[in-house]
């Protein structure tokens, strides 16, 4: 789906304008591939929860891409990802409770997730990033992620040897 930087309404919580790059070095008047599964998830899990969101990220050029830091092959730069990020004081705990929720095999998120499409999600501390990717792929890069992991590989290196 082609994004304009244009205040009309897209979905019945979003505006195209909040999917709009923010690149800095793209042209303001241009518009720009985002893939429209993106948009269809973001606006169903803003009904799931109730709570508003903010969109972070979309696509990216690669100046600017290059000067945040992103990955070299990142999906932003593609159109196919977009972090989000929810307006509430309570973000860290929406973050934490779709996390948990997306790993319980009894819950229903990741597989409603999968079937829009949306087979990457990385969990951060006080973002989620989703992609279009082709294969699976999960990791939380929250700080508690992080740490978890760093504990097992210690416990791996001390029990192994």
């Amino acid at each position: 789906m082609q994004i304009f930087n244009d205040p009309t309404y897209l979905t019945k919580n979003f505006k195209f304008s909040e999917f709009f790059t923010k690149s800095k070095d793209f042209e303001q008047s241009e518009s720009h591939y985002l893939d429209d599964r993106l948009i269809q998830a973001v606006q169903w899990l803003r009904d799931l929860t109730g709570r508003r969101i903010k969109i972070n990220s979309s696509y990216r050029t690669l100046k600017h891409n290059t000067l945040i830091g992103g990955a070299s092959n990142s999906y932003h730069m593609k159109g196919m990802a977009v972090d989000f990020a929810f307006m509430a004081n309570d973000n860290k705990e929406m973050i934490t409770k779709l996390k948990n929720a997306y790993n319980d095999p009894e819950d229903k998120l990741k597989s409603s997730l999968t079937d829009m499409g949306i087979n990457g999600i990385i969990f951060y501390d006080t973002f989620i990033h989703i992609d279009t990717r082709e294969k699976p792929y999960v990791s939380d890069r929250s700080t508690r992620g992080n740490v978890m992991g760093i504990v097992l590989l210690l416990a791996m290196y001390f029990i192994l040897g």
